[in-house]
């Protein structure tokens, strides 16, 4: 499992830290002032995993995979993440987070040409995680994650069918659109300490778009609920 950053998300290095400098910007001064509220005010509780260990954590590290089941223009697709977090007093978490899609969601649409043409599509996204974590002095507890992140959704067209002599028919595809959107992704998650650094957690996500410069697909069709589960290694 790796941790996803910005340079490897396609070649579209500028367009995709453009979404997420807006996202940063637009979020920077509730970040720090959540961040510098909960450190002051929220006391410490104390907290036990399934295993019975107990722990007293005032600042923790974590970091962790995550699978996540969602869809793009309607088409059911999943993406592979990494988040990195910081948790503060015991039940507050600030990190990083990214996701690369696996696969592609395949359509076809009309050209004014009046042809059909088909096109793959698959995004990535990179942002700001933020979470509050309740009943955490209990082994199993609830959490409300918040995801403000930008993304690029890359779509190909298919320009030419071949056959492979080894794979059989394969299609050729070149870059058609390359453009970003900013989205905030609110949740509720079940988590599950195992033992004092080891987590696992499932929930649910809606991503709503707040901007979007991607001209193949409406905000509606970036839109979408997921499903997510992940595992988190460390104090949190």
């Amino acid at each position: 499992m790796c941790l996803v950053i910005p340079g490897i998300f396609f070649d579209y290095q500028n367009v995709y830290l453009y979404a997420v400098m807006k996202v940063i910007t637009a979020f920077g001064i509730l970040l720090i002032c959540t961040f510098s509220l909960f450190a002051q005010q929220v006391e410490v509780p104390e907290s036990l995993s399934l295993f019975r260990q107990s722990k007293n954590v005032e600042w923790g590290v974590s970091l962790g995979p995550e699978l996540k089941f969602s869809s793009l223009n309607g088409d059911f697709v999943s993406a592979l993440g990494s988040r990195l977090d910081v948790s503060i007093q015991n039940c507050f978490t600030v990190g990083i987070a990214g996701y690369l899609m696996s696969g592609n969601s395949e359509f076809v649409r009309r050209m004014s040409s009046g042809d059909d043409s088909t096109f793959i599509a698959s995004y990535n996204s990179f942002g700001i995680h933020l979470k509050y974590i309740f009943f955490k002095n209990s082994p199993v507890h609830i959490s409300i994650p918040v995801f403000f992140h930008g993304g690029v959704v890359k779509v190909q067209k298919e320009v030419g069918v071949y056959v492979d002599p080894f794979y059989g028919t394969t299609s050729d595809y070149e870059v058609y659109e390359g453009n970003s959107f900013v989205a905030i992704e609110p949740g509720i998650y079940l988590e599950l300490d195992l033992t004092e650094t080891f987590h696992m957690f499932a929930g649910l996500t809606y991503k709503y778009v707040i901007e979007s410069g991607v001209e193949s697909f409406s905000e509606e069709e970036i839109q979408a609920m997921a499903f997510v589960m992940g595992l988190k290694f460390g104090k949190q």
